[in-house]
This record gives C-alpha cells, structure tokens and sequence, in this order.
C-alpha cells in the first residue's frame, strides 16, 4: 500500500488593509477623493452670518422668534460640504444620520433673493455641523430645494 500523499495548505494572501478616513468612511487611496479647498479671507464664521443685518427678516426686536418653527432661515449658493479633514463628502449618504460632523460653506444671502449667484451674499466659514437635511418641491414644483440645518 501507498503512503497518502498529504498536501499542504495553500497560504492565503494577506488581508490588504484599505486605508480610510475614520470620519466619512472614504477611501484614502482613491483618486477622486477630493479636498475642501479652503474658504476666502473674508469669509464669516456661522454666529458672524447669523447676526448680519442684511440677512434678516426679523425686526431688531427679535420679533418672530417666539418657536422654534421661526428659527432664521437663509440661501446658500455655491457650498461645499466637508468633513473634519477636509474630504469633499455628499450628506445625503447616511453620514449626518450616523453622527458624523459634516461642515458647510459658501456664500449665504438672504432667503428671499431668487438669484443664485454670489452677489449680495456673505461669505460663510465651517457652517456647523449639520444636524439634518431635507427636501422639497419634487412634487411638480419649479425648483427642487435642500435643507440643511445646524445647531445655530
């Protein structure tokens, strides 16, 4: 009788490790991540934005404040949004639902200006981060618009 021939278990390939960004899961070896490029000088921060004259609605008395249903609302045109390292990152994939701090900016004006263009708008700094987002007007309305609102 012949001796059984054993065979020798194949190695397996090591586990190859894809580096990723610990905030917004992206792939740091991806060719297309994409940076923030970085904000103007002139850009404001969020409290600066928010207690700019030119962009409210309400009187200096602080009239229309009374609910959170009245908080201030504002138009932002040209925005970026990214993470805490500056990776590009879309908020509609999940990661504001899953706690990670997203950033905005560009340029904010008011809410009632229909031009989408920067002028008359305020440069805006780390607008942030973003609590949630929606949506509206995808029901045969002339524009579809997206919400995006922060602690401030």
């Amino acid at each position: 009788m012949r001796p059984e021939k054993m065979e020798c278990p194949k190695p397996k390939p090591p586990k190859v490790v894809v580096p990723r960004c610990p905030s917004c899961r992206q792939r740091l070896d991806d060719p297309t991540l994409r940076f923030f490029a970085g904000d103007p000088d002139s850009a404001l921060s969020e409290v600066e934005v928010l207690t700019t004259e030119k962009l409210s609605i309400f009187d200096s008395n602080c009239s229309g404040f009374e609910s959170y249903d009245n908080l201030p609302q504002h138009k932002l045109t040209c925005f970026s949004v990214y993470d805490r390292n500056l990776h590009l990152c879309s908020f509609d994939c999940g990661l504001v639902e899953n706690n990670v701090e997203l950033y905005l900016s560009g340029v904010v004006k008011p809410i009632y200006d229909e031009c989408s263009s920067t002028d008359g708008g305020f440069p805006a700094k780390k607008l942030g981060p973003i609590n949630s987002w929606w949506t509206m007007g995808f029901d045969g309305g002339e524009k579809a618009l997206v919400g995006l609102t922060t602690g401030n």
